[in-house]
């Protein structure tokens, strides 16, 4: 029950409201990113309190240093100081798929109806139940508004191929789904930038080819998949990760199979060493941000930059790997752009 995942949210005894990241958790506690924060300043409101959302990485930082440096801790496997709020500092677990369940519940508000509507047409097309999809973000919470987006969960690595190749048909008949439009994209492009540096034209390019994100009657949706527990090979136990430095590489994608869940993984190889720390063996490129999945297919050339890590596993050096999404300065895109 105390287990949460990638998609699922916390809130602690100071009302603060943070978002679970990944699927490799300690035992005691979970690995977390400060989402909302209870402020007088904000525009949304929850059990009479108001909030706002916190989007800058580098504003969460100094709000942990500042106010809750309980929640920086040591993480054994990761090999650094992450934000792990344990279960006894938990007040309310917040489950995406356990919240879809209830929503009849409930009256509901205009996201959430939306929502439903989308689930209802993606569960048709895969030939999927309820019980493969979960709803999170601020629909989960309570702290939805007329302006708020659709983010959606599928369990499971089957249904979430079923429910890719859904959205590509969809979004081919180009009826009830639709890309982003010219009208979109520079508010969108802003929101990305306060944590995520990239020019406009190639965030255009990798961005508008993706099926993962579009609008559904007027709303913006991001669809996250994510796999069950039992299908991830590697215990949290079982691995260890080594921050070696900063590169920046460029290299050819030669599998992309597992780019649309998240996290995300792309294998690479022919990688050369445009900038940074000189390593040969970087094997595979991987992310915990939703905003890198689809950001690669097979075969193509990509130049990409980020922190680089060894991984030991079962006590043995194994390969590394470039992580991107801790800094504003990580990218990947294509060679060409």
């Amino acid at each position: 029950m105390l287990m949460s995942i990638e998609g699922d949210y916390l809130e602690d005894f100071y009302n603060n409201i943070f978002t679970v990241k990944g699927l490799l958790h300690p035992k005691d506690g979970s690995i977390c990113v400060l989402r909302y924060l209870p402020t007088e300043e904000g525009d949304r409101i929850k059990d009479n309190l108001k909030y706002r959302k916190v989007d800058s990485l580098r504003e969460i930082k100094e709000i942990l240093l500042k106010k809750y440096p309980n929640y920086l801790k040591y993480d054994k496997v990761f090999n650094r100081v992450l934000c792990i709020v344990k279960h006894d500092e938990v007040f309310k677990f917040y489950k995406a798929r356990e919240f879809l369940r209830e929503l009849s519940k409930r009256e509901l508000k205009d996201t959430e109806l939306k929502a439903l509507e989308l689930i209802e047409i993606l569960k048709s097309r895969a030939n999927l139940s309820y019980d493969s999809f979960g709803l999170s973000g601020s629909c989960l919470l309570n702290l939805s508004n007329y302006n708020s987006d659709i983010d959606l969960i599928v369990y499971g690595k089957e249904n979430s191929f079923k429910v890719y190749e859904a959205l590509s048909q969809l979004f081919r008949e180009a009826k009830e789904l639709s890309p982003y439009t010219s009208d979109h994209w520079r508010d969108f492009y802003e929101r990305r930038s306060i944590d995520t540096l990239m020019d406009l034209k190639p965030f255009i390019f990798h961005e508008g080819r993706k099926f993962q994100e579009g609008i559904f009657k007027g709303k913006e949706f991001f669809v996250r998949f994510i796999k069950n527990l039992e299908e991830i090979k590697e215990p949290y136990d079982s691995l260890s990760f080594h921050l070696m430095g900063y590169s920046k590489i460029k290299a050819k994608v030669i599998d992309d199979i597992e780019s649309i869940f998240t996290p995300c993984c792309y294998e690479v190889s022919d990688v050369e060493i445009l900038a940074g720390l000189n390593l040969k063996n970087i094997r595979k490129i991987v992310s915990y941000r939703g905003r890198f999945c689809q950001q690669a297919k097979v075969d193509e050339r990509i130049i990409a930059q980020g922190k680089v890590e060894k991984v030991i596993q079962n006590g043995e050096e194994s390969y590394y790997q470039l992580v991107l999404g801790e800094s504003r300065s990580d990218f990947m895109v294509n060679e060409k752009l």
